[in-house]
């Protein structure tokens, strides 16, 4: 499925569908051709209407028990107008992606809908011999068979244990949604998810700042922060780590705080079930989420 950027031509379909068949079950790769493109500035090579119709199409089709991104970029808010993710009711299955796909969780999240966070197959590693612990992890969540993640002591984290539904995604498509349909709230007990991908560091404490001042940090039981790869500026404005600019928000916040966790835009890319209820546990030995 194409939400957000096209799928270049050249790109061979049946070896993604190899790599999730190879853990059971038929992979079927299906896009309107009109959303193969022949380079990346194809962006709106199908409208909007369009793209929307072809997901809609998927998510409505009870044959289908789960609908997989393939690739994220931008585009996924421009489906909403044209999309009723509601039907996943009547015909549940899983919308798997991440980064612009975070948009698509957002709206799940307030339906109380499941979804995965993980790797997409334009992500997918082909190199003979070498393992893809992301792509095993997406094929292990897309059955069920995903229960905890263990990561190893981080020297920002905070201790504790909490319980909360999973929420979030990629930090700026998360702030981008505040004041939309989609906006998350963290009324109920929540535990955060964000990660990020090739921003200055002073836009991620921008980001941090309308988390904050938008409420939205002062009721979570627990933040989880992914990888944040490729960030910027770090010399030029005085930060030796992103993280630690992140660590400032929730250090004081009083709840279990785990950095390092394996998901995102690096690998590897883990799977989480956004939307449902788990538990973290941080202690001097490193910290899980437990599904």
């Amino acid at each position: 499925m194409a939400a957000a950027k096209p799928v270049l031509a050249s790109m061979n379909g049946a070896g993604y569908a190899a790599v999730l068949e190879s853990g059971g079950g038929l992979v079927s790769p299906a896009c309107d051709q009109k959303a193969l493109a022949d380079n990346m500035l194809a962006l709106y090579r199908m409208t909007d209407a369009e793209r929307a119709a072809d997901l809609q199409r998927m998510l409505d089709d009870p044959s289908v028990k789960a609908v997989i991104a393939f690739r994220g970029g931008y585009g996924s808010v421009r489906l909403l107008p044209h999309l009723d993710l509601r039907r996943l009711r009547e015909h549940p299955k899983w919308l798997a992606g991440f980064s612009d796909i975070t948009t698509l969780h957002l709206v799940l999240r307030r339906l109380r809908i499941e979804s995965i966070h993980g790797q997409m197959p334009a992500g997918f590693l082909f190199d003979e011999g070498t393992e893809d612990p992301s792509a095993e992890s997406l094929r292990e969540a897309l059955f069920g068979l995903t229960r905890r993640i263990d990561t190893p002591p981080h020297p920002l984290n905070r201790p504790g244990r909490a319980t909360g539904r999973l929420a979030g995604g990629n930090l700026a498509v998360i702030c981008a949604a505040t004041g939309t349909p989609e906006e998350l709230l963290t009324d109920s007990p929540t535990v955060l998810f964000i990660e990020e991908v090739g921003e200055f560091v002073y836009r991620i404490d921008r980001m941090m700042q309308s988390l904050a001042r938008s409420g939205k940090l002062r009721n979570l039981r627990a933040v989880v922060v992914g990888h944040l790869t490729d960030m910027m500026g770090e010399k030029k404005f005085g930060v030796a780590d992103a993280c630690r600019i992140i660590s400032d928000y929730t250090q004081e916040l009083g709840i279990p705080v785990l950095f390092g966790f394996p998901a995102g835009h690096d690998e590897p890319n883990l799977s989480l079930y956004l939307g449902r209820e788990v538990t973290v546990t941080v202690d001097d030995g490193g910290g899980c989420v437990e599904f």
